[in-house]
């Protein structure tokens, strides 16, 4: 399973900062891949990138599909 992230530019203490955000995940299960989106970002160009997870220590929930 990944991550999928948009880019978000914004500015603190004058200073400008870019901050990824996680909107989804894209699974892969029987061959296929899947896109599961937990949200739309407002002002979004419609590009995304893909990321491994980060390791936690309990496991990723599993989606019904």
């Amino acid at each position: 399973m990944k991550n999928i992230c948009v880019w978000r530019s914004y500015e603190k203490n004058w200073e400008k900062k870019t901050q990824r955000l996680t909107i989804g995940r894209l699974i892969e299960k029987d061959w296929k891949q899947y896109v599961a989106l937990d949200c739309i970002p407002t002002n979004w160009d419609w590009f995304a990138s893909v990321f491994e997870q980060e390791k936690k220590d309990k496991p990723a929930e599993e989606l019904p599909f």
